[in-house]
C-alpha cells in the first residue's frame, strides 16, 4: 500500500489548517525600483498566476525620521507630499514597465499597488499583516561585506521581523565583477 504525501484535506470551510495560509491570500512584494525589485517581482507574478491568488506591490518612501536618534517634532517639515507624489508616479511607471515585460504574465493576475512612508521593512511587513499576505516576496540587490554593513539589507530586515514565509529572489551577478569584503 502506497502513501500520498500530497496535502491533506483544507480544515473547516475549505481554510488549510492552523498555521497555513489559504492559495487564495494574497502575495505581497516589496518595490524598490530596482533590477531586483523587477525579477522578485515577476517571480510573485508566476506564482500568483498559479495559485490564483492577487498581487500587492508596495513601495515604501523612506521616512528617516521614524529611525532611532533622528530629529523629528517642532519647526522640522519634510516635503512628504512630494516625495509621496514622486513614489506615486515610480511606482506606477515600474507597474508599467513591468505589464509592457511580460503582458502575457500580468494579464493572468490582478494587482494592486499601494505607496506607504516609514522603513521599508518594517512597513513591508506591517502591510503585509494588513492585507492578509501569505508570502513576501523581496528582491536582494546581493550586496556582501563592508557595503551590506554600511548600507544595510531590508531583505534582511524583512525575513527577521517576517511572522510569515519570506521569498528572497537573488540578482544574478554580474560577469566578471568580484563582490566586496
Amino acid at each position: 500500500m502506497s502513501q500520498s504525501h500530497r496535502p491533506t484535506t483544507p480544515g473547516a470551510a475549505g481554510r488549510p489548517p492552523d498555521g497555513l495560509a489559504a492559495q487564495d491570500d494574497p502575495i505581497l512584494v516589496g518595490i524598490d525600483f530596482s533590477a531586483g525589485a523587477a525579477l522578485a517581482a515577476h517571480w510573485a507574478a508566476r506564482l500568483a498566476a498559479a495559485l490564483g491568488a492577487p498581487l500587492i506591490l508596495v513601495h515604501v518612501v523612506h521616512d528617516p525620521g521614524s529611525a532611532p536618534g533622528s530629529y523629528a517634532g517642532d519647526g522640522i517639515e519634510t516635503p512628504y507630499d512630494t516625495l509621496e507624489e514622486a513614489g506615486e508616479r515610480l511606482l506606477e511607471g515600474f507597474v508599467e514597465e513591468l505589464h509592457a515585460g511580460h503582458p502575457d504574465l500580468w494579464s493572468r493576475v490582478s494587482v494592486e499597488s499601494h505607496l506607504v512612508v516609514g522603513l521599508p521593512a518594517t512597513r513591508l511587513i506591517e502591510a503585509a499583516k494588513k492585507v492578509g499576505a501569505q508570502l513576501v516576496v523581496v528582491g536582494s540587490r546581493g550586496r556582501t561585506g563592508v557595503k551590506r554593513l554600511l548600507l544595510g539589507s531590508t531583505a534582511s530586515k524583512v525575513v527577521q521581523l517576517a511572522k510569515l514565509p519570506v521569498t528572497v529572489v537573488p540578482t544574478p551577478k554580474k560577469k566578471g565583477k568580484k563582490s566586496s569584503a
